[in-house]
């Protein structure tokens, strides 16, 4: 489209009235092919010291395939205001005039199109994983014995990355100057032209990590109800991490979003301890507490309170009150800035496309979120059943200084309906709802809350000659609250997904040669939070058996989504109109394996 308008089969510039299919291109399943190898060693040395150790490395290569790049640029005018004689330009025809293309107040018109010309985005990751650990263990001759470990750690991984048939939107626009007629008439590009204008994006990253461990844990004294045991331990760990982005992206001559390297590290120093004390024989406490310096946001100490109690030898109540908190990682504070094109809806309607481009920043001044959080719960195995045992737990997290993006859209909304100064400005929407700049940053919101119910039952039985496991966990979601929006029962692309209910059942039978497991996932019905319209609850199928067919060799085999649910529809979701997160885009699939060990 040039100027928001197309060309018709009579050659005419006319309003657009279709978009682009995404999804006959896009794949919904990553292909990847993965190695992995694995090694460990006990060695029992002399006054009872056991060294062990061990080391994983992992290689995997995966690809992913998107709809071809989109191209969305400003093209300077022969003869329009603002633009300097001898700059290069395009020519408005007759045809476009008479279409109602003219120059913006720049001199500028905007250009866009979807470069089918050069083929699909092939995305490609090649990855690296490395980690090795050795740890020393013994016992110290202290009142019954106590126990103690020292550990190191060390971790690290690598990306090379790629996307192919990427565009080069500096060479598109000279491109666009020096051959107006190949752009303009309809027909496909020649293949000079795109390979003048493509490139394969090429990025690298990775990440790396030290840990050095030591604890102590035994029995401290007895008391008239039992022996009070504790543990403590202290902590060291350094961590870095790295992001460069292909140099064309980086200097925002691609047609993606521009985007910044990322280059960070931080190191933290901690110390735990926890007391297991036997108030009666029926009432057992557990208080632990924590101390982390992190040379990034400073020092902070949580605690945690668990009580106990078994009321009758079939009924068990337990509670447990803790702080917490979750320190801002290496991307968070050291992330270079990027773009991603969101589904968002325009209240202006200045834009053109439902995908509208976001700046993604971080923030190096990001504090750790904290929380509190608060769990209570029973826990019932009926003497007269045996093998059953129930479960209900309530839980509430309450979160403050989460990090987080804000609801882009809901800050649009709030910017148009109530010119709200604070949120125009949040998320840098400018005059008239110019979204050319628009952001949304991690920050620090002010609050999340969050409370639901946990049910399980769980009941191994036998009967026909078959032994019977049967499991069923249900979780109800009483609310979920950011900012004071309340988004329970709501779901969003770019958002989340909270359902008030879900489940999970399982049953298997079997002997001691084989089994057959049925089980299925249940994802209740929501709301979209971009229309208001009902989002179906759907429920998936599972089937899988497994045949051991001798003490080294098994063999499995089963089918996912036996009935082959379709995932629901969800207005602000991936291209396909839902959210691959959250339901199952694939439908049906047969799976079949091999495990032997030697």
């Amino acid at each position: 489209s040039l100027g928001g308008k197309v060309q018709n089969d009579a050659g005419q510039w006319v309003a657009r009235s279709t978009g682009y299919d995404y999804t006959t291109s896009s794949y919904y399943q990553t292909p990847n092919e993965r190695y992995s190898l694995f090694a460990n060693m006990v060695q029992e040395l002399d006054n009872d010291l056991v060294l062990t150790g061990d080391m994983l490395y992992t290689k995997r290569k995966s690809n992913q395939q998107l709809a071809p790049q989109p191209a969305d640029v400003m093209l300077n005018v022969c003869g329009a205001d603002g633009v300097a004689a001898g700059a290069s330009c395009i020519t408005l025809s007759d045809a476009m005039i008479a279409g109602g293309i003219a120059a913006d107040d720049t001199g500028r018109v905007n250009y866009r199109r979807r470069t089918t010309d050069a083929g699909p985005r092939i995305y490609s990751q090649d990855t690296d994983t490395f980690r090795v650990s050795a740890a020393l263990a013994g016992e110290l001759d202290i009142n019954t014995g106590m126990n103690w470990d020292l550990a190191y750690t060390f971790g690290k991984n690598k990306a090379d990355t790629s996307v192919d048939n990427s565009i080069n939107a500096t060479n598109l626009i000279e491109s666009v100057y020096a051959n107006e007629d190949a752009w303009f008439s309809g027909v496909p590009l020649t293949g000079d032209i795109v390979n003048d204008i493509s490139f394969t994006d090429n990025a690298n990253g990775g990440n790396e990590q030290h840990t050095v461990s030591a604890g102590l844990n035994g029995d401290l004294f007895d008391v008239s109800a039992g022996t009070v045991a504790f543990a403590i331990g202290a902590e060291y760990r350094y961590e870095s991490g790295y992001y460069n982005p292909d140099p064309v992206t980086v200097a925002g001559d691609s047609t993606a979003a521009q985007q910044d390297a990322t280059d960070g590290d931080y190191n933290v120093i901690s110390v735990f301890q926890e007391v297991s004390v036997p108030f009666t024989d029926k009432l057992t406490g557990e208080f632990a507490l924590r101390y982390d310096d992190y040379s990034t946001f400073g020092k902070a100490s949580t605690w945690k309170i668990g009580l106990t109690y078994e009321a009758t030898d079939d009924l068990m109540l337990r509670g447990v009150a803790a702080t917490g908190f979750r320190a801002p990682s290496i991307s968070e504070l050291f992330g270079g800035d990027t773009g991603s094109y969101d589904y968002l809806d325009d209240p202006w309607g200045n834009a053109q496309d439902p995908q509208i481009l976001v700046r993604y920043t971080s923030d190096d001044d990001l504090k750790a979120e904290e929380s509190d959080s608060y769990t209570a719960g029973l826990v019932y195995s009926p003497s007269f059943v045996d093998g059953l045992s129930l479960t209900v737990d309530y839980w509430r997290f309450k979160v403050t200084n989460a990090i987080t993006r804000l609801d882009v859209q809901a800050g649009l909304d709030e910017c148009f309906a109530n010119a709200s100064a604070e949120a125009c400005e949040t998320f840098n929407i400018g005059v008239n709802g110019d979204l050319s700049n628009l952001t949304n940053s991690l920050t620090n919101v002010g609050s999340q809350d969050t409370s639901g119910i946990d049910f399980n039952l769980a009941y191994n039985f036998e009967a026909l000659t078959l032994d019977w496991k049967i499991s069923n966990d249900t979780t109800y979601l009483l609310n979920f609250e950011q900012e004071g929006n309340d988004y329970t029962n709501y779901i969003d692309g770019n958002f989340g997904a909270y359902a008030e209910v879900r489940n999970n059942f399982s049953i298997q039978a079997g002997q001691d040669s084989w089994n057959v497991n049925y089980f299925n996932r249940y994802i209740g019905e929501m709301d979209d939070l971009g229309t208001g319209d009902k989002v179906d609850a759907v429920l998936y199928h599972n089937i899988a058996g497994t045949y051991f067919v001798t003490d080294t060799i098994t063999l499995s085999a089963g089918v996912k989504n036996f009935t082959d649910e379709e995932p629901s529809t969800v207005s602000n979701g991936s291209d396909g109109g839902t959210v691959p997160e959250v339901y199952d885009t694939i439908g049906r699939q047969y799976y079949g394996g091999v495990t032997v060990k030697f």
